[in-house]
């Protein structure tokens, strides 16, 4: 029985895994365009303010999707029993 649920967790964490992954990736992105954007409309005050939201915004969400990877029955944090 505990061999079912490890397996589950396993499953479990692989398929957290697949989604962060995927999560990261549109956000490098986003983090890139921030990054280009800051550099070249620093001039105005507005636009500036709505840049530096979406950036705290998508450095929020990466914050999340790490600290996630960290819950216990994640991937690289499940433990087998012993039979």
């Amino acid at each position: 029985m505990e061999l079912i649920q490890a397996e589950k967790l396993e499953s479990i964490g692989r398929l957290a895994a697949g989604v962060a992954h995927e999560v990261k990736n549109p956000l490098a992105v986003l983090q890139l365009g921030i990054d280009y954007l800051c550099m070249a409309v620093s001039e105005n005050e507005e636009v500036a303010q709505a840049i530096e939201e979406m950036d705290t915004a998508v450095k929020k969400a990466d914050r999340v999707i790490k600290d996630s990877s960290t819950i216990p029955g994640s991937k690289g944090s499940i433990s087998r029993p012993r039979l």
